[in-house]
């Protein structure tokens, strides 16, 4: 459930968007049947844990 504690980033910001824009019609089923901030909260916890793992192995490189 969405809490006043839980505030999207970037990442789930982009994928709101990009649903908006171009799947309007998933946008608007996942508004309705309210799975549209447990998706984006998913999609924005993958991408921190994804730039993470990508920094680390940018470090171990460089």
């Amino acid at each position: 459930m969405h809490t006043e504690a839980q505030t999207l980033g970037k990442y789930g910001r982009t994928r709101r968007i990009f649903l908006e824009q171009n799947n309007s019609m998933l946008f608007n089923h996942m508004v309705l049947t309210e799975t549209l901030f447990p998706h984006l909260w998913e999609v924005q916890q993958t991408c921190e844990k994804r730039m993470e793992l990508l920094m680390a192995n940018l470090l171990v490189k460089n």
